[in-house]
C-alpha cells in the first residue's frame, strides 16, 4: 500500500433512552449515518517517521494510546483532507479516531475490529451509533448495554429511504459538550421514568414501520415525540427540551415532517423530502444570525468508504 483514502460518514444522534433506571438496559440509541458533511483522511507511506497532521489534541491522544498498545509499523504520514464540524453533535471524533486507526490497521496488514480498540480509543462508551455509522451506514438502534465496561453495538440496522433528507442548522455561538464534561454531566442527570422509556420504545417501533412502509409523515411525528422525550431526559441540564427552540419552531413552519437536536447539539434538523432541500434551504437562509451554517444532508446506507492505492 502507498496511499489509502477514507471517507466517513458524520451521523444524526436521535437521543439516549435510558439515565439510570436500572429496569431497563443502561443508555441505548437511535441514529443514522449522513453523507454530509464528512470526513477524509488520506495516509502515505513515509520513510522511518509517523507523522499525524490533526490539530486536535484529544484525537492525539487517543491515538497515541493506540500506537502505544499495538506495536504498529510508523512509516505513515497521515493528513485531515476533510472534518465533520467538531463537537457539534454529528459524531466528529469517533470518524476520525477510527479512520486514522483503519488506516495504520490497513497500513500494517493487521485485522481492525472498532470495537476491540474502542475502550483504548475512549469511544462507544454510552452509544453504538458512532461506530455504527461508521462500519455500516444506514438508520441504526442499540440495546444499550448491562454494565458500564461493555461497548456497546448495534441491535438493528436497515437503509433509510434514499429520497428523505434533512436541513442541518448548526449555530457555534453556543457552548459545546463533548468529553469529560459529558461524563461528569451523565452523573447529574435524573433516573428516566420507567413510563417515559417504554413510550420511547414503541416510537422507535413506530420509526422501524415507518420506514419500511416509506411513510415518512409517520416516521417524522414518531422521531418528533421521541426527541420530545428524549429532551426531557436531558433537560434539567440543557434548561429545556431543546438548546434552539426557534430553530425547531421555523423548521416546523416550513413544512418539516420531523424535528429535532443531534445529541447535546448545536445541531437541529428538520427531515424534508431531499427533491425539497435546496428551496428549503433558501427559504431559511436569510432568516438566521451570522455564525450558522445550513447543510443539506440525506442517508449514508453503506458506511465509510476506503479506497487503496498501490
Amino acid at each position: 500500500m502507498k496511499k489509502v483514502r477514507i471517507k466517513t460518514p458524520s451521523r444524526l444522534h436521535f437521543g439516549v433512552i435510558n439515565i439510570k433506571n436500572s429496569d431497563f438496559n443502561l443508555y441505548g440509541s437511535v441514529g443514522l449515518a449522513l453523507s454530509n458533511p464528512f470526513s477524509i483522511i488520506e495516509a502515505y507511506e513515509k520513510e522511518n517517521s509517523l507523522k499525524i497532521n490533526v490539530y486536535r489534541e484529544d484525537i492525539k491522544f487517543r491515538l497515541s494510546k493506540l500506537l502505544k498498545y499495538y506495536k504498529l509499523n510508523k512509516n505513515l504520514e497521515i493528513n485531515l483532507i476533510n472534518e465533520i464540524p467538531e463537537h457539534v453533535g454529528l459524531g466528529s471524533t469517533t470518524q476520525t479516531v477510527l479512520a486514522i486507526s483503519e488506516a495504520l490497521f490497513i497500513a500494517n496488514d493487521l485485522r481492525f475490529d472498532p470495537y476491540e480498540i474502542a475502550p483504548i480509543l475512549e469511544i462507544g462508551k454510552i452509544s453504538g451509533i458512532g461506530i455504527g455509522a461508521y462500519l455500516f451506514g444506514g438508520f441504526l438502534i442499540d440495546n444499550g448495554k448491562n454494565n458500564l465496561n461493555e461497548v456497546t453495538k448495534l441491535s438493528f440496522k436497515c437503509d433509510f429511504p434514499n429520497d428523505w433528507g434533512f436541513i442541518l442548522i448548526i449555530d457555534y455561538k453556543v457552548k459545546r459538550i463533548s468529553g469529560k464534561e459529558e461524563e461528569e454531566l451523565f452523573k447529574i442527570l435524573p433516573i428516566t421514568p420507567k413510563n417515559r422509556i417504554e413510550k420511547m420504545l414503541n416510537l422507535i417501533e413506530g420509526m422501524k414501520d415507518a420506514i419500511k412502509e416509506r411513510d415518512i409523515e409517520s416516521f417524522g411525528k414518531n422521531l418528533t415525540q421521541l426527541q420530545i422525550n428524549v429532551g426531557l431526559n436531558f433537560s434539567s441540564v440543557q434548561k429545556d427540551i431543546f438548546i434552539f427552540k426557534d430553530y425547531i419552531d421555523m423548521l416546523k413552519g416550513l413544512g418539516a415532517f420531523g424535528v429535532g437536536q443531534s445529541s447535546w447539539g448545536p445541531t437541529i434538523y428538520g427531515l424534508f423530502y431531499v427533491r425539497d432541500l435546496i428551496k428549503v434551504k433558501e427559504k431559511i437562509i436569510d432568516r438566521l444570525y451570522s455564525n450558522v451554517d445550513i447543510i443539506n444532508s440525506y442517508a449514508n446506507n453503506y458506511g465509510r468508504e476506503i479506497k487503496k492505492y498501490d
